[in-house]
């Protein structure tokens, strides 16, 4: 029988092994189990993980590591830096455009708003409130020409015109 080594005091990229414990259930498949080491994170998790998974290097912190590089990796690429820009337009499922501008206050976490909006916007010369309605009037969602835009106070205003366009469709 092979004695199982001592990890306890040493230290495995960001994780020092404090002590050997009993097999933590995730192993329990096989007969003997595999060694089971607590360990701190230098963050200061503690966490129990297989020997094995300490000496290959698979398990290098309690996943702050990971995070930390995903935070890193992804950090300033929104916008023109993002690995997927696409010229800051595109296209919904539904058929709504978004366009990238970070700048506007209604614009979502990823500075996108819908281009309808912003058009009426511009034709207006100012902010749209958030609970004001742009309508397609020919029901095409990307067809964004200004005269192809109507503008409610609210979504009651714009389902009343929904009614009544429908109201009006069955008598003709």
């Amino acid at each position: 029988m092979v004695k199982a080594i001592d990890l306890t005091g040493e230290k495995f990229q960001r994780l020092s092994v404090i002590k050997r414990v009993e097999n933590t259930g995730y192993c329990k498949s096989r007969p003997n189990g595999k060694p089971t080491w607590k360990c701190e994170c230098q963050c200061g998790v503690i966490i129990n993980v297989m020997g094995d998974s300490l000496r290959s290097g698979h398990t290098k912190s309690c996943g702050c590591l990971n995070r930390e590089l995903s935070i890193k990796r992804t950090l300033g690429m929104n916008g023109k830096k993002s690995f997927s820009w696409k010229g800051g337009r595109y296209k919904t499922g539904m058929g709504y455009i978004y366009i990238y501008t970070p700048e506007h206050p209604y614009s979502t976490k990823a500075g996108y708003i819908l281009e309808h909006r912003s058009i009426i916007e511009k034709y207006l010369d100012r902010i749209l409130s958030p609970f004001e309605v742009v309508h397609h009037r020919d029901g095409d969602k990307s067809n964004n020409d200004i005269n192809n835009l109507m503008l409610f106070n609210n979504n009651t205003d714009h389902l009343n015109h929904h009614r009544f366009i429908k109201n009006n469709e069955y008598r003709a």
